[in-house]
């Protein structure tokens, strides 16, 4: 069977998948300090054995007369073990049946795929890694690339024709074609990708530490090989073809606004799942495979037309449309051009929006015989009009006159282009208000128009920017004037306020508004009053967005503005020189470094520039420069728990091991008091145990690793390593390279999993493993962007 089509048996990987498990359950009638797990195939224990010198236990675990593995427990209390003894292996067989229980919960009965509420379990898991890893950038280690693990994917498969096909053919035709589809979905796909039966229509797909380019590719080859499955109907004897179509979105990149990080895993998990969901259903529409991502760029289309030039489209707040975004109509033309491809009919320009639709304005038309017509495509053409309060509780729906006095947003637009003609300078402010009503909008509005009456004696003009947010455009005044007026203002009212003056920087009077949203979600992390400025800070908090979301050439430019702003911002020297790191010029990353640490006035900035002076002077080969560096980290950051770790490599390459392993256990209790549960130190001091040839106390701290950061890919690699040095069951050798392979490829890990293929006598599978070592290359050492 394929690897993510589980049986109802229970194999030797199952040990290591549910080693956590396993551990709880043993823990319940003995006590262990450490733990091991052996997959020998020779001389194999038939009972428990106790070495009381050792204080060790030797468990086998058999599973309906096959021995899966033996668990090695160290640590244990003697005495009490002598009096269990007789009882240890039906205590394991107890535990064994705890963990069939266990799998099979998991599992749905139909595809043997996982169940929906244990996938979304994985979710959550990877939810909280990817918000570990952004919330501690420094937590890379030497064996992944910068950008690793800040993001996950979901791609959503789903059968549109599933409930005509059963009511047509049947439950249980429409089970053998769910089971069918599932193998085909599941085969062929990396060891760490899990699949599971979303509904009764649907399949997802986890990727985790993936991005959008992995997404499409594994949702296209899954369609592809979804799409030869064809069964015969029993009852018209004529084949039935599933129509399948996929939508995919990412973690975090798709979780764009404030509100959904404030939410726990449990709800961005669904979330996610529902947004994968709504690309899907847009999927059946455009393209076979959309990203949610790409749904207001390219997923719109028409519904409806309206009097008065108005139409209806599918584009609403879900997808992040809002008032005054502009949009290309494409679509058949007249008689005489049907034939070609999509023809460009005209534009139109949002006046209302809705959580699922919207209504839109015909701006104008390229030819009036051919007008703009219900299932014409829309594409975004301006994509500074995605409002960050888009995916935010809309207030309640209000005609024209229940918000008096506010301009709707295209007249706003209008009047702004005169106004800013006539002014030399201006502030121009988006308000968002949580909660929203039309009673707290206008009540906003009349504060606004009062307060700024009586500071800058001029009138604002404001529109409105999407139901729940207003935009208002102050002539004559600078941002540090209105500072403290929208701080009173803001007292009174539950909202956040980002304002951008004119002129700043290169920025032209149609850009202000993308720096007022960049201020707007500056002013979002700041405690009450939230108003923020769009100054150096909202630039470094927008590039850091950049840099979260794989564009790093997009955060150069916007950590550089930020420089020209405040030449003194040290976390923007700091985070420049990480991106001309991911970048390979390490000269220039090295020169923002020691900027960033003249600049720096806080303890922890200090550490974490020294930090990065050291990992890059060890990637330029200046050792001596490195070491002083970590020592230096050290000294004004002792709970550093990456500098231990480099400083113990570095002791580790001078031949002090004995240094290196006392630095290794500082980071481990570093890592205990704070429960992060961080693998790295672990797994330091098991290399350097594998160095010493203890293999026993390599295998338990390689567990221990794994139980603290089930994906370290590292660790795995040892562990294979481990059992093929042993030689113990390549199988789960072979599992582990896999995983790891999955998860970071890298060439010993090729090469890893071509050892445990040849011990498993496939020389061909092999040979393959080899030639992709020698085209993978390795990573470069990760920088911390804190």
């Amino acid at each position: 069977m394929e690897q993510n089509i589980q049986s109802y048996e229970l194999v030797g990987g199952d040990l290591i998948e549910m080693e956590g498990l396993l551990c709880r359950h043993l823990a319940a009638f003995f006590s262990f300090s450490g733990h091991a797990l052996y997959f020998p195939r020779h001389n194999t224990p038939d009972a428990p054995l106790l070495l009381p010198r050792e204080r060790r236990l030797l468990l086998p675990l058999f599973w309906k007369g096959l021995l899966l593995g033996v668990f090695m427990a160290h640590g244990v209390r003697v005495r009490a073990l002598r009096v269990l003894l007789p009882a240890l292996p039906a205590v394991a067989l107890l535990c064994l049946e705890n963990l069939a229980c266990h799998k099979r919960a998991s599992m749905d009965s139909v595809t043997g795929l996982l169940t929906e509420e244990t996938f979304f379990a994985r979710i959550e898991d990877d939810a909280a890694n990817v918000r570990a890893c952004l919330d501690n950038p420094d937590s890379g280690d030497g064996g992944q690339p910068p950008l690793y693990r800040l993001c996950m994917g979901i791609v959503l498969l789903r059968v549109f024709n599933a409930e005509e096909m059963i009511r047509q053919a049947g439950y249980a035709f429409g089970d053998s074609l769910m089971r069918e589809l599932a193998l085909a979905c599941a085969s062929d796909l990396p060891q760490d990708v899990r699949v599971a039966r979303v509904g009764r229509d649907s399949f997802a797909l986890l990727l985790p530490t993936t991005g959008s380019a992995v997404c499409y590719s594994t949702a296209t080859a899954a369609l592809a090989r979804m799409d030869k499955v064809s069964l015969i109907d029993p009852l018209t004897q004529r084949p039935a073809r599933p129509l399948i179509c996929a939508g995919y979105a990412l973690y975090p990149q798709d979780m764009r606004w404030a509100d959904d990080f404030a939410l726990p895993v449990f709800e961005q998990a669904r979330r996610l799942m529902a947004l994968a969901g709504e690309a899907a259903d847009v999927a059946r529409q455009a393209s076979r495979v959309m990203p949610f991502a790409r749904i207001l760029q390219d997923g719109g289309v028409i519904l409806e037309s309206l009097p008065r030039l108005r139409l209806r489209i599918s584009l609403g707040r879900s997808v992040g449309a809002c008032e005054g975004a502009r949009f290309a109509v494409k679509g058949r033309g007249r008689e005489e051009t049907r034939g070609k491809s999509s023809v460009f009919k005209g534009e139109i320009v949002l006046m209302s929006s809705r959580e699922t639709e919207s209504v839109a304005e015909i701006l104008h038309v390229a030819d009036s015989a051919c007008m703009p017509e219900p299932g014409d495509s829309l594409t975004l053409l301006d994509k500074r009009h995605i409002s960050l309060s888009a995916c935010a509780p809309a207030c309640e729906e209000a005609d024209e006159g229940a918000l008096s006095g506010i301009c709707g947003h295209a007249e706003f637009l209008r009047r702004l282009a005169m106004e800013a003609e006539r002014c030399s300078r201006f502030v121009l402010a988006i308000a968002r208000v949580d909660a929203p009503t039309p009673k707290k909008l206008v009540a906003l509005a009349a504060a606004c128009v009062t307060a700024a009456r009586s500071a800058t004696r001029r009138p604002p003009l404001i529109g409105r920017y999407g139901t729940n947010s207003l935009i208002a455009m102050h002539p004559e005044t600078t941002p540090e004037e209105l500072l403290p007026v929208y701080a009173d203002i803001l007292k009174k009212a539950k909202s956040a306020v980002g304002l951008a003056g004119y002129p700043f920087l290169h920025y032209s009077v149609d850009e202000i508004r993308d720096c007022a949203l960049k201020a707007l979600e500056y002013a979002l992390l700041l405690p009450e009053p939230r108003v923020g400025e769009c100054n150096s800070l909202a630039l470094n908090i927008s590039a850091d967005r950049l840099y979260s979301f794989g564009d790093v050439f997009g955060a150069v430019e916007e950590y550089r503005r930020a420089l020209l702003v405040d030449k003194n911002n040290a976390m923007a020297w700091n985070s420049l020189g990480v991106c001309m790191a991911v970048l390979g010029r390490a000269q220039d990353a090295r020169r923002n470094f020691l900027q960033a640490l003249r600049k720096s006035r806080d303890s922890a900035s200090v550490g974490q520039a020294c930090y990065n002076l050291g990992a890059i002077s060890e990637k330029l080969g200046q050792r001596r420069a490195a070491f002083r560096y970590y020592r230096r980290c050290i000294a004004v950051a002792p709970n550093h728990y990456f500098a231990y770790i480099r400083l113990g490599r570095a002791c580790e390459q001078g031949g002090r091991r004995a240094e290196a392993r006392r630095l290794y256990e500082i980071a481990a209790g570093i890592d205990d008091a704070e429960r992060k549960g961080r693998s790295v130190a672990r797994r330091q001091m098991a290399a350097l145990a594998v160095r010493r040839r203890r293999g026993a106390e390599a295998r338990e701290l390689l567990h221990e690793a794994l139980l603290r950061d089930p994906k370290d890919a590292a660790a795995m690699l040892l562990l294979a390593d481990l059992y093929l040095d042993k030689n113990e069951d390549p199988g789960i050798a072979e599992m582990l390279a896999r995983k790891s392979v999955g998860i970071h490829e890298r060439p010993e890990a090729w090469r890893t999993l071509a050892r445990a293929l040849r011990a498993l006598n496939r020389e061909e599978d092999a040979r393959r493993a080899d030639a992709r070592a020698k085209l993978t290359t390795a990573a470069t050492a990760p920088l911390s962007t804190d």
